[in-house]
């Protein structure tokens, strides 16, 4: 109504440029730990094939088509945009001791004016937590969903603590489980049962990674972590992710976060 009742997506009967920038958007909202489908993808690629393909003997497309389209795309901005700004999931839902207050923009405004000024990238950018923690955790998201379709790492059995210095048959699988996630740098001996100086360093930097006390030694604690799977850790990532979603744009010029 707002737009006289005219396509918000469409011109010439075909995607406009804030289209073309909004579905790249949904696309890539996989990289942030956001379901595509939750905002009509699979719908909206089939629609714009069938408009694509689908013309009448006289060069039209489908007005009915076209119309599904339109108002899919704007749903889709709709619920993209919310899922930013409030979460996908309501935090007092998870905790009702949660009392971060955040604004709320008119959406429908917000969309007119991305519409209106062309800057439709610019505005959805925007919406993004501006946290460096948040970058971190998407560069993060997908390295781990790397490792998970690499087949991720195995598990350490259970066994006496390891230090420096120690001969043990899950050494090398120590080894190697430090060398997919990049603690263990360069070439490495599979076969050595020694925990050797660069085994050692290499699970400093994994416990300080984690949070753990880096002393260099395969603890009850340190095994734990080194345990959790690959899929584990995008879970851990994407939810995350969300709780940054819930926090207000900004914390203030003071502000304590606790890990």
């Amino acid at each position: 109504q707002d737009k006289d009742f005219s396509f918000a997506w469409l011109e010439d009967e075909w995607l406009s440029v804030n289209a073309n920038i909004l579905l790249e958007f949904l696309r890539s909202s996989y990289e942030e730990g956001f379901c595509p489908e939750d905002y009509h993808l699979k719908r909206i690629e089939t629609l714009i094939a069938l408009n694509r393909f689908g013309k009448n003997k006289w060069g039209l497309r489908n007005p009915y088509w076209l119309g599904q389209l339109d108002v899919l795309l704007t749903d889709a901005f709709m619920l993209y945009a919310s899922d930013y700004i409030h979460g996908r999931v309501q935090p007092l839902e998870v905790d009702n001791r949660w009392r971060f207050k955040k604004s709320k923009p008119d959406l429908t405004k917000l969309l007119l004016f991305s519409l209106q000024k062309q800057n439709l990238s610019e505005v959805l950018e925007k919406l993004k937590p501006s946290f460096p923690s948040y970058s971190r955790l998407v560069e993060g998201l997908r390295k781990y969903r790397k490792f998970t379709a690499d087949g991720g790492w195995d598990k350490l059995p259970v066994g006496p603590s390891l230090r420096l210095g120690d001969r043990d048959p899950r050494v090398p699988l120590l080894r190697r489980r430090l060398a997919v996630t990049g603690e263990l740098e360069g070439l490495i001996e599979q076969s050595s049962d020694l925990f050797d100086s660069s085994l050692h360093t290499a699970l400093i930097r994994f416990q300080r990674r984690h949070g753990l006390r880096a002393d260099g030694i395969l603890g009850a604690r340190t095994l734990k972590e080194l345990n959790v799977s690959a899929e584990e850790r995008v879970r851990q990532i994407e939810v995350n992710l969300e709780r940054l979603r819930w926090l207000p744009k900004s914390l203030g010029r003071k502000h304590l976060i606790i890990n």
